[in-house]
Parts: C-alpha cells; sequence; structure tokens
C-alpha cells in the first residue's frame, strides 16, 4: 500500500489499526484544511499586497510632492534674498 516510510501514517507505523473511515467527517475535515490552506495563503500574500499598495500610492503622490518641493526652494530662496536685503537696509 504504501511505499516508503515517509508516506505511512503515524498509527500504521505504530502498529495500531487504522480507524474506520467516515465519509461526513472526512469531507468536514478537507473542508477545513481547505480553510485553513487558503488563510495561510491570504496571510503569508498579504505582507506584498501592503507593499504593492504602498507602492501604488507613492507613485501616485510622489509627483506632486516634487513639484510642491520645488516651490518651496524657490520660496526659500526669494525668502533669504529679502532677508538679506532687510539686514543691509537695517545697518
Amino acid at each position: 500500500m504504501f511505499k516508503d516510510s515517509f508516506h505511512v501514517p503515524l498509527s500504521h507505523s505504530a502498529g495500531v489499526p487504522a480507524p474506520p473511515s467516515d465519509p461526513e467527517l472526512d469531507s468536514k475535515v478537507k473542508k477545513a484544511s481547505e480553510k485553513i490552506s487558503e488563510n495561510l495563503h491570504i496571510f503569508a500574500n498579504e505582507p506584498s499586497l501592503a507593499c504593492y499598495r504602498l507602492q501604488e500610492h507613492i507613485h501616485k503622490s510622489l509627483p506632486q510632492l516634487v513639484l510642491k518641493r520645488i516651490e518651496m526652494n524657490q520660496m526659500n530662496r526669494e525668502l533669504q534674498g529679502k532677508c538679506y536685503d532687510l539686514e543691509y537696509a537695517i545697518k
């Protein structure tokens, strides 16, 4: 029935007879196992989804931030020039 010791159920390897098969129980166990597997798959991929959403947000908002930074640097230069003019006028 089993070709190697890796695939032998624990109950068979210990000499304990296998429990009688219950189709309803087997169905419930299979359904629960599939749900657990699906949830593990979702949880395992959740970080990659979060990273994708962050990347999407950055690509969307970065051009606006760059324009604001350029505008602020220009305003900073103008303000420094006006401060220099003000200091020169006070002296």
